[in-house]
């Protein structure tokens, strides 16, 4: 359900703009791992978490919003945009001392402040059983929160 929302986000916002550099999905390369996917979340311009209702079960998922969040922290790294998509339930506190750790056993203090971190920043909702219109509008919301020089051409009507 993640892809197939990152996909349609990735066909809506052709009708915005042109990107000057490519997009990466990083569960394309799976294979990679973790070391080779924070490497390249540290070059990156911009980063779209997608959130479903697998995310907060992803123990995969869940480093790369820490490395992600830790990396904005200290001022590097790339813009990292939350975006939910339906069926997606934010983590309650019970989660964090409960939860989290059976699914990451070794997760840092630092680590579980960071994706707290991503999870008190303003997600963007994305509605893929919605209209066209919405669709349109809610990608529009996402590429407002995008860095002015991933765009094409330099000038952009979002």
């Amino acid at each position: 359900e993640a892809a197939a929302a990152a996909c349609i986000l990735i066909n809506k916002t052709k009708q915005f703009f042109a990107l000057k550099e490519g997009i990466c999905f990083l569960s394309d390369h799976m294979h990679m791992g973790i070391v080779d996917h924070c490497l390249a979340i540290a070059s990156a311009r911009a980063l779209v978490i997608i959130l479903s209702t697998e995310t907060l079960s992803s123990r995969h998922q869940l480093e790369i919003m820490a490395h992600s969040m830790g990396l904005n922290e200290k001022g590097q790294g790339p813009a990292t945009i939350p975006v939910n998509i339906f069926g997606f339930s934010f983590p309650a506190p019970h989660y964090y001392a409960h939860v989290l750790p059976h699914i990451w056993p070794e997760v840092s203090e630092d680590e579980v402040s960071h994706i707290g971190a991503l999870f008190r920043t303003i997600s963007c909702p994305y509605s893929t059983h919605a209209s066209d219109q919405v669709l349109q509008a809610q990608t529009a919301d996402i590429l407002r929160r995008l860095p002015r020089q991933l765009f094409g051409g330099g000038n952009c009507q979002i």
